[in-house]
């Protein structure tokens, strides 16, 4: 505990509005002779959370307590170094702490004594003025478009990250291909021990292309191998590939941002038929006090309806963005249907403030609610009602310099008799984290 003391006292001064402007700016471009530069950063985070009844308290063991309130402390210190304009190395060591936590062992998403969180070299070709070519290969984070398919998973302790290769082109106007081979690391909790999950492969491309003022679309095809998956209709090896593309962008105060996709595959013996709709759409009226923005959210991620007609019709979101839905992370985009209108308002400049009330129904009766972390069904939840529940989300954000922000979260998650026959109970989330990045 005597870290945390003197990391949280740390941060607290550095993150203060009175330090001196840019302190780290000497970290960031240190000679080293000829064209090698250095540049050094980090980030440090404290983050509380409070949860009554986490996971709905479905299968919890007798005696179990039925709340739990940690501290999770994340540091990462990574060394960018640039030898030419056309090679690079990138190292990221972290360190990721749960102190205080009464309700058994946290996840492998939050615990780990110290790892590579990133290592990877860039050999770099400018093919002419705009076009550039750039290869790595290594342990890297990977975040592709909205991040509902492909993100660095950043809620958690632990960032996700791949080991593998990428080739990645970048053009005019933002337009970029990407296409890669990895495997996702497997944290193991221990010091310097995480390594490839040899069981899960991941591999595809993406690609981005403007089409209009306003308007730019990606398009992707990801592969995706897993064993022993998980799914109301059983376990077993599973191979799917998704097809899909996203339409956003920015017109005057709408924004937009709307995507579908499609999966084949197996699984076992049956075959994949998936697919999933999603569009993030807002308007905010800056001219108006507190620029208040609405939005609305709406997700359709396919179900399994028939679990014996030699076809599993779960969508599986590959490694999406956690906290997906709000921060609490209750549920993942499985057999689901969502509807979450929102208001975001923004006081003073530097200070966000949004409150959103989330409605969640099954898109398959005989198919199970599922959780995302680690991702799988949630026992007995399959067969009876559509109705999931719903969620009240209010979270502030506070951006005290271009180095430190505090943020904070409440969730109110009312379950519904989908989740209430399999015992489940309602959720009070709460959350706050002071996170210093240099």
């Amino acid at each position: 505990m005597k870290l945390l003391a003197i990391s949280t006292t740390a941060l607290l001064l550095l993150a203060s509005p009175l330090a001196a402007a840019d302190p780290f700016d000497p970290l960031k471009d240190i000679p080293l002779g000829g064209e090698a530069r250095l540049s050094l950063g980090g980030q440090l985070r404290e983050r509380f959370e409070s949860f009554s009844n986490p996971g709905f308290s479905i299968g919890r063991a007798p005696g179990a307590p039925g709340s739990n309130h940690y501290l999770l402390q994340r540091l990462l210190l990574q060394a960018d170094l640039t030898l030419s304009e056309n090679f690079r190395a990138f190292l990221q060591l972290g360190r990721f702490d749960a102190f205080d936590n009464r309700g058994g062992s946290l996840s492998a998403t939050q615990e780990n004594r110290g790892d590579i969180a990133q290592a990877f070299l860039d050999l770099g070709i400018d093919l002419d003025t705009d076009w550039r070519l750039t290869l790595r290969g290594g342990r890297q984070e990977m975040n592709f478009g909205s991040g509902r398919l492909v993100s660095e998973r950043d809620g958690p302790n632990l960032r996700r990250a791949f080991d593998g290769g990428r080739l990645m082109l970048a053009g005019p106007q933002g337009t970029k291909l990407d296409l890669f081979a990895t495997r996702p690391v497997q944290p193991l909790g221990g010091a310097f021990d995480d390594s490839s999950n040899r069981g899960e492969a991941f591999f595809g491309g993406y690609g981005t292309i403007p089409l209009a003022a306003g308007l730019s679309a990606d398009l992707y095809v990801l592969g995706y191998e897993r064993e022993a998956a998980r799914f109301s209709a059983g376990t077993a090896f599973e191979q799917r590939q998704t097809f899909g593309v996203r339409l956003f962008g920015r017109q005057g105060a709408f924004d937009h941002d709307v995507e579908l996709a499609g999966q084949t595959g197996s699984f076992g013996t049956q075959q994949i038929r998936a697919w999933t709709a999603s569009a993030d759409l807002g308007v905010t009226a800056g001219n108006l006090p507190w620029s208040p923005r609405l939005g609305l959210k709406a997700d359709i991620a396919s179900g399994d309806g028939n679990p014996r007609d030699g076809r599993l019709e779960t969508f599986n979101a590959l490694y999406p963005k956690v906290p997906y839905f709000t921060e609490a992370g209750l549920v993942a985009p499985a057999n689901l249907v969502d509807l979450y209108p929102s208001l975001r308002l923004t006081p003073l400049p530097d200070v966000t403030l949004e409150f959103g009330l989330d409605f969640l129904w099954r898109q398959q009766r005989e198919d199970a609610v599922y959780r995302p972390v680690p991702f799988g069904p949630l026992p007995q939840t399959a067969g009876g009602s559509r109705d999931v529940g719903k969620q009240f989300q209010a979270s502030a954000r506070w951006k005290i310099s271009p180095h430190a922000e505090i943020r904070a979260w409440y969730v109110h998650f009312d379950v519904g008799p989908a989740l209430a026959q399999a015992g489940g109970r309602d959720v009070d989330f709460l959350a706050a984290a002071l996170s210093l990045t240099f």
